[in-house]
């Protein structure tokens, strides 16, 4: 399947899930970037991903841990990195982008609840501060704008 045609698809399917459910996979996906960038597959920042030469290694990082969790039967971890991998495609194609947007629009509908989990998650236990689901996707809006 083409990448245009899987983003489509995967929109519509965040489309017909509840925001619940919505925000569990957006919690997955904050816990796979923590990972994904220690371990080089997702840059610091996405601001000028579609000239950066390293958008093919990152994908194929993010690939290969799909195709890991995947095997290990680990399917959070694998959707919450197919989420990234569609998020760098998207940032590196402006054919995708459109629908990258609409894929942060849907995984933003989540964001309450994907707080909700990262706090049961936590050693600590207690409210952060500073969320790493309102910072990815604050980030996120701010890359895939039209003129981004």
């Amino acid at each position: 399947m083409d990448a245009a045609r899987d983003l489509e698809r995967f929109v519509a399917s965040l489309k017909d899930q509840s925001s619940r459910e919505v925000g569990a996979l957006l919690a997955q996906a904050t816990q796979v970037r923590a990972t994904a960038r220690r371990g080089g597959a997702l840059p610091d920042s996405f601001a000028g991903l579609e000239n950066d030469p390293r958008t093919l290694v990152y994908e194929r990082r993010l690939a290969e841990r799909v195709h890991r969790s995947q095997r290990a039967a680990r399917l959070d971890e694998a959707a919450g990195a197919m989420v990234w991998l569609r998020t760098v495609r998207a940032l590196g194609s402006r054919e995708l982008r459109h629908s990258g947007r609409q894929m942060w629009l849907e995984l933003q509908r989540g964001q309450p609840y994907a707080e909700e989990v990262l706090l049961r998650l936590s050693p600590a236990g207690g409210r952060r501060a500073d969320s790493p689901v309102a910072a990815v996707v604050a980030e996120l809006s701010a890359a895939l704008r039209p003129d981004g």
